[in-house]
């Protein structure tokens, strides 16, 4: 049956001024864009009459990989519909649930989720799995920490030959198969261990494939554990950045900056300046992107805080007392300058009686300890795999600059979780940036829209998604731009219809879980050595 999406205001994701229109599907396809509705139609019309006409959304920075395989998995893909997301990259940061060294699925150890076991090692086994059977449209990141991982665990050690040529082989392979890219997370283990030769030799790789290299960084606060303090010196935040350039520019592949955020306040001075270095390397010819979310919390890991240093000692080494000493040393002093502190993170569930809700600092006071102490007693407690919410990575007065930016992309980094404290972005992240572009606060609603579809899709070669064009799958986003209000823990208001594959998934403000539990493609990207 045709589906007519009549008299809407279609803005078609190139970035070029909206029109007045109607849209026409046909199964999975769009099939026509007309000014008038058609002569006899037959088929199902849908009244758009003031509404905007989109490509559903594209996040090009997810985690839902990780939650693919759930024998329910709705409940963590629903929330990124119902703000207008029909397709996800997948595998970022350095982490994923595919793709890694045969007969070593390591996905357990690496993030703390526990799966029934599958073995995505290959990606066409991750890409025939996920086809029709997800509530989501999924490209994958080969994740270079992932695959280091299977590799050599957490060794401190670079790769010997063997190893390395192993590691360039499956990076190799899972493009050939269509990930959409590969992604490094550098400042966690196993990839912050890895030197730069190592990352040169994956990211030559990705230029051979005109694919493109993501990078959480080694640094996002203006001092770190990870370089020497200088007085006077450039932020530690903007070192790691150089170190991205350098490896777009030694490799000659595509760079992407992951999500342009600043662990405290006290950062977010640098914010001009990261724009700045994104500008000087585009004009020397480093093609270089980044991404935002648009609300002020990120989640990770309760070992987040910890330096490298740290972080590569063996168990027992971490509770030595002059080893603590050093880390409590080293966090009040980041802390005074970067403005990010114990009460900035938070738990967010109860693997820790008591604690679901709390910062680190009123934990301690409920503890009757300092809030290091506290903070070391959670870690030893939950193993280290403790996920925290942490407040005040961004806000509007980092957020509009970079909305703005021509190379900026929009994400969520989020994902959600059973029974706790979410992350805002699981539910507000892209309607807040339809906010702050309505208000005139952020970019134009046809750049804005763009950022959010077509520039996504052409970026990550994302075939056939992302453009309101007559032969494109039919994911489709239909919202009224005035109603348009972000919420931090519960659906946005103002979205009103979204189709995924042609697939009407959400009619009239209300989402068909039925509809669209099977409604997501897997998506491959044709990578031509």
């Amino acid at each position: 049956m045709k589906t007519l999406l009549k008299d809407a205001w279609i803005v078609d994701g190139t970035g070029e001024p909206g029109r007045k229109g109607s849209v026409v599907i046909s199964a999975d396809r769009i099939i026509d864009i007309v000014e008038q509705e058609p002569e006899g139609f037959l088929g199902k019309v849908v009244d758009c009459e003031g509404k905007i006409l989109s490509p559903g959304f594209i996040d090009v920075h997810s985690h839902n990989d990780w939650f693919a395989d759930r024998d329910e998995p709705m409940a963590y893909y629903q929330p990124f519909v119902e703000q207008g997301i029909v397709t996800e990259c997948t595998g970022n940061c350095g982490f994923s649930a595919m793709g890694y060294e045969q007969g070593q699925n390591v996905s357990d150890a690496m993030s703390g989720y526990k799966k029934d076991g599958r073995d995505f090692a290959d990606l066409d086994r991750w890409f025939e799995f996920m086809d029709r059977t997800m509530p989501s449209n999924q490209a994958a990141l080969l994740a270079h920490g992932t695959l280091r991982y299977s590799l050599v665990g957490k060794s401190t050690k670079p790769l010997d030959k063997e190893q390395m040529e192993k590691m360039k082989w499956v990076v190799r392979e899972s493009l050939a198969q269509g990930a959409c890219g590969v992604s490094m997370g550098l400042e966690y283990a196993p990839g912050m261990y890895a030197p730069y030769e190592e990352l040169l030799e994956v990211a030559r790789i990705v230029k051979e494939y005109d694919s493109i290299l993501t990078l959480h960084t080694r640094a996002l606060g203006k001092i770190s554990g990870v370089y020497p303090v200088v007085e006077g010196g450039r932020p530690h935040n903007l070192i790691a950045l150089d170190e991205a350039v350098r490896l777009g520019r030694d490799s000659g592949c595509k760079i992407h900056y992951s999500h342009a955020s600043f662990s405290g306040k006290g950062t977010f001075d640098t914010n001009e300046e990261m724009l700045a270095t994104i500008d000087r390397a585009n004009e020397e010819g480093i093609d270089t992107s980044f991404d935002i979310y648009s609300l002020p919390a990120g989640m990770s890991f309760i070992t987040y805080p910890m330096p490298d240093w740290y972080q590569a000692l063996s168990e027992s080494e971490r509770y030595e007392k002059e080893n603590l000493e050093r880390f409590k040393k080293e966090f009040y002093e980041r802390e005074k300058v970067n403005q990010y502190g114990f009460d900035l993170i938070v738990i967010t569930n109860d693997r820790v009686k008591g604690c679901k809700g709390k910062s680190v600092t009123e934990i301690a006071k409920m503890w009757g300890m300092e809030p290091f102490d506290a903070y070391i007693k959670l870690v030893q407690v939950t193993k280290g795999e403790q996920r925290i919410l942490q407040r005040t990575f961004v806000d509007d007065s980092t957020v509009e600059p970079q909305s703005k930016h021509p190379k900026c992309l929009f994400m969520t980094d989020a994902w959600f979780e059973p029974g706790c404290i979410q992350n805002y972005n699981v539910y507000g992240c892209f309607p807040h940036l339809l906010e702050l572009s309505r208000d005139g606060r952020g970019p134009g609603l046809e750049e804005c829209i763009a950022k959010m579809t077509g520039n996504s899709a052409r970026r990550f070669k994302i075939p056939q998604r992302g453009f309101i064009k007559s032969g494109m799958y039919a994911d489709i986003c239909v919202f009224d731009l005035e109603k348009i209000q972000a919420h931090w823990d519960r659906k946005p208001d103002g979205f009103e219809q979204v189709f995924m594959n042609g697939i009407h998934v959400i009619e009239n403000g209300d989402t068909y879980t039925e509809r669209l539990g099977r409604a997501g493609r897997a998506v491959r990207v044709i990578n031509i050595k």
